[in-house]
């Protein structure tokens, strides 16, 4: 570095003592997976790859950055009611960014302290409620959903690091969000796969997007399959004929929607 660097004057900063009493404030800025790794005294151990499902929600309807922006207020509603959403679905808020094609908020779901087996599910079912959130505050958006494996970890040097989750799948999930339809959630293969018997997903077709060599196949989620839930859940031990009588009603209920 030092044969690159051309020499400027340098001061060099004083080292940040925090006041306990401002300390329980910081922590709110610091990741949770960050946290406990530091209070166990397990830093070297806070890099891994994981199996993720990652939400990349485009809010083209919360412009901050042109002529016409967005209300203050109004950002911190919608941000507030977002991280409300994703928190009850005990997903990973990694970021909320403004670039030149709008705001940007992205969410995970795998990274520690949750991991699921059902990442995927919990992802589409998060992505559609927040769909339905956004278009009642009239807020348009474009998401899409990719899983697979990412790098979750600290980038940087010792002076300067930051906790971050990198990878194709995160890549995969902005592509999709910027192809999809507005107020639309766009799912990939590997999601569909996982989530499949809790959602009803109709497919989209085949588009081909910046990095990848083949086009990729896309599913659009239409509704909570109840049944499938019921069926694929938690055994239910000695209840079989009031399970009966529950899937009975159900079939009942769908059949009746299909007329």
């Amino acid at each position: 570095v030092a044969s690159v660097v051309h020499k400027v004057d340098t001061v060099s900063a004083q080292r940040i003592r925090i006041p306990p009493e401002l300390q329980t404030a910081i922590r709110r800025y610091v990741p949770r997976m960050v946290r406990d790794g530091l209070e166990q005294g397990m830093t070297r151990w806070l890099a891994e790859l994981r199996a993720v499902s990652v939400i990349f929600v485009n809010l083209k309807g919360l412009l901050l950055n042109r002529k016409h922006n967005a209300s203050l207020d109004k950002t911190h509603s919608v941000l507030s009611c977002m991280q409300a959403v994703v928190a009850c679905n005990q997903g990973y808020l990694r970021q909320f960014l403004v670039d030149d094609k709008g705001s940007v908020l992205i969410a995970v779901f795998g990274v520690p302290p949750f991991s699921w087996e059902d990442n995927g599910y919990r992802a589409v079912k998060t992505s559609m409620e927040l769909s339905e959130m956004l278009a009642e505050l009239d807020v348009t958006h474009h998401i899409g959903i990719a899983s697979g494996m990412v790098y979750v970890g600290s980038v940087g040097s010792l002076s300067r690091r930051e906790h971050a989750v990198v990878g194709d799948t995160v890549n995969s999930a902005a592509r999709l969000s910027g192809k999809a339809p507005s107020n639309t959630v766009w799912v990939d293969e590997n999601t569909h796969t996982q989530a499949e018997r809790k959602i009803r997903m109709e497919r989209c077709g085949s588009i081909k997007v910046k990095g990848k060599n083949k086009k990729i196949s896309i599913y659009r989620p239409t509704g909570f399959n109840v049944a499938a839930t019921l069926l694929h859940g938690p055994q239910v031990i000695g209840r079989s004929d009031e399970l009966k009588v529950l899937m009975s009603a159900l079939y009942a209920v769908k059949e009746e929607k299909s007329k």
